[in-house]
C-alpha cells in the first residue's frame, strides 16, 4: 500500500539531528586516525633508533630492518610486485612527483601477478596537475581502486598485510626506508590505512580542477616570482610565516601543473593574469 513516503532514503532531505551526529561520527573518525598516526610515527622512530647502529641487513626485535640508501630502497619497491600474491595497498602524500618517477611507478604495476588487487590514496592536487591526474587515470584504467585525500600522515606501502613498508630516520642527506614483517606493527599501519581509505573520496568525485584565475592572494605570489621578491618579503605582505608561504606557493605551482617557480611566472604572464 501506498505510504507516501520517497522511495529512496536519498529523496529526503537530511534531518539535522542526522545530520549533527554524522558531523560528529566523522570528527570522531578524524580524531582516531590523527592518534593513529602519532602512534606508528612513534613507533617507527623507536624503532629506527633501535636499528641506526645495527647493519642495515640486521632485524630488530619487532621484525623490522632499516633499508638505507636510495638504490637499495629502489630495489625493494621492484621487488614488491613479486612479493604480493593477493593485495596491494599504498598512500601517497608529499608533491607531485616527475613524469619520469610516475612511469617508474607505473611500469612496477605492470608486472603484477594475475589476481592481485591495489589500492591507493593520494593527495587531492594529484588530480588538478596535468601529469598527476593522467597518472591516476592511468591506475584506474589499470583496474586499481583510487581515491583522494586532503591530507595524510605519511607514506606507506603493505603486501599482503604481512609486509609494511614507511619512511625512516637516517644520516642526513640519506633515503631510509623501514620493512616490518607481520605482527602488530604492520596489523597497526593497516588499520592507519583503513581509516584513511574510509575517510578519503573515490577519485570519480573529485570535483577541483586547475584554477582558471587566480585568487587576490596567488596573484601576488605569482608577481613576486616575476620580480624576483624575496620569500620574506612577500610572507609579511600577505601575513603569513614563511613556512606557510612556501607550502602555499608549492600548492600553487601543483594547481598550475608546473615544476619551477620560472615556469609559473611564464604561464601567469601567458595567461594575462598579471595585468
Amino acid at each position: 500500500m501506498p505510504t507516501g513516503k520517497p522511495d529512496r532514503p536519498d529523496q529526503s532531505p537530511l534531518p539535522e539531528e542526522e545530520f549533527r551526529r554524522l558531523l560528529s561520527a566523522s570528527r570522531t573518525s578524524l580524531s582516531r586516525i590523527a592518534r593513529e598516526a602519532e602512534e606508528v610515527s612513534a613507533a617507527i622512530e623507536a624503532a629506527t633508533a633501535g636499528l641506526v647502529r645495527l647493519r642495515p641487513a640486521e632485524r630488530s626485535a619487532v621484525d623490522a630492518e632499516l633499508i638505507v640508501g636510495q638504490d637499495r630502497i629502489a630495489e625493494l619497491l621492484d621487488r614488491v610486485p613479486s612479493l604480493a600474491q593477493e593485495e596491494i595497498i599504498s598512500m601517497h602524500p608529499g608533491i607531485v612527483l616527475p613524469s619520469t618517477e610516475l612511469a617508474d611507478g607505473m611500469q612496477r604495476n605492470h608486472n603484477l601477478p594475475e589476481g592481485v588487487a591495489m589500492r591507493t590514496i593520494h593527495l587531492t592536487p594529484m588530480s588538478r596537475v596535468p601529469r598527476g591526474a593522467m597518472h591516476l587515470q592511468s591506475l584506474v584504467d589499470h583496474g586499481v581502486s583510487v581515491r583522494l585525500a586532503n591530507a595524510l600522515p605519511f607514506r606507506l606501502i603493505i603486501v599482503d598485510r604481512h609486509w609494511a613498508m614507511a619512511p625512516a630516520s637516517a644520516a642526513e642527506g640519506e633515503m631510509a626506508l623501514m620493512l616490518f614483517r607481520g605482527g602488530s606493527m604492520v596489523q597497526l599501519l593497516t588499520k592507519v590505512f583503513e581509516l584513511c581509505w574510509l575517510m578519503a573520496s573515490p577519485l570519480a568525485d573529485a570535483t577541483e580542477t586547475v584554477v582558471d584565475e587566480p585568487t587576490p592572494q596567488q596573484r601576488i605570489m605569482l608577481r613576486a616570482m616575476v620580480s624576483g621578491m624575496k620569500d620574506e618579503a612577500v610572507a609579511r605582505e600577505l601575513g603569513v610565516s614563511i613556512r606557510t608561504y612556501r607550502r602555499l606557493l608549492a600548492g600553487l605551482m601543483d594547481l598550475m601543473g608546473v615544476e619551477s617557480r620560472f615556469q609559473a611566472g611564464a604561464k601567469a604572464m601567458s595567461m594575462g593574469w598579471l595585468q
